[in-house]
């Protein structure tokens, strides 16, 4: 466990990218403050737990909305379920 101040909005915007490229018919928007959100973590876990909800809702959506809050991250779909 490797635990260093990250800005949650570029590694949101990091893994949307990648997935942008796998599910090009989905639509994904990025909501977020003006302000930075900062979180202390493991980049290389954020980055996996980020992957696997994007990729669970790209699975199952076409339109994607990942909200940084201040509390994390919310990530909703138009899909069933």
């Amino acid at each position: 466990l490797l635990l260093e101040s990250l800005q949650l909005e570029a590694i949101v915007a990091e893994r949307v990218e990648f997935h942008r490229k796998a599910h090009p018919r989905a639509e994904f928007r990025v909501v977020a403050g003006e302000a930075p959100t900062w979180v202390v973590a493991d980049a290389d876990l954020l980055r996996g737990i980020l992957t696997n909800l994007i990729e669970n809702a790209a699975a199952a959506a076409s339109e994607i909305e990942l909200t940084i809050e201040a509390a994390g991250v919310r990530i909703e779909d138009n899909g069933p379920g």
